[in-house]
């Protein structure tokens, strides 16, 4: 019996439907294994992405954000801020995310997608 905490199979397929959370996710992943890293900052996500970045910074924060830490994918790796300090001035640059604790699920997924797009 699936624990109530764990998301759904239909809850982890909706937070991984978009490709930039797919790539928030794939970059956690790379520096989690490839820098022994476990959080990556978000400015490096945002100039990573195929829009503009501010474009990019707002889809993140009230969008794709918010989507991932839902179902436990990710968690906040700068005491629970992932806006930068937006009302404290604070630079968004120290603003990070880490591997959540159901991190794990999203990843096994994640290599089933890349194997299947590889395919073609």
């Amino acid at each position: 019996m699936r624990q109530a905490t764990e998301p759904t199979v239909d809850e982890l397929l909706r937070a991984l439907a978009h490709p930039h959370r797919r790539h928030l996710l794939e970059e956690l992943r790379a520096r989690r294994t490839a820098e022994g890293r476990n959080r990556v900052p978000l400015n490096a996500i945002h100039a990573s992405l195929d829009v503009p970045e501010e474009r990019a910074r707002i889809e993140c924060h009230h969008q794709h954000l918010p989507t991932l830490r839902a179902v436990g994918l990710i968690e906040d790796s700068d005491g629970g801020r992932t806006d930068g300090g937006a009302d404290t001035g604070e630079s968004a640059r120290d603003a990070a995310v880490a591997p959540g604790p159901r991190f794990d699920r999203a990843v096994a997924v994640l290599d089933v997608l890349s194997e299947v797009d590889q395919r073609g």
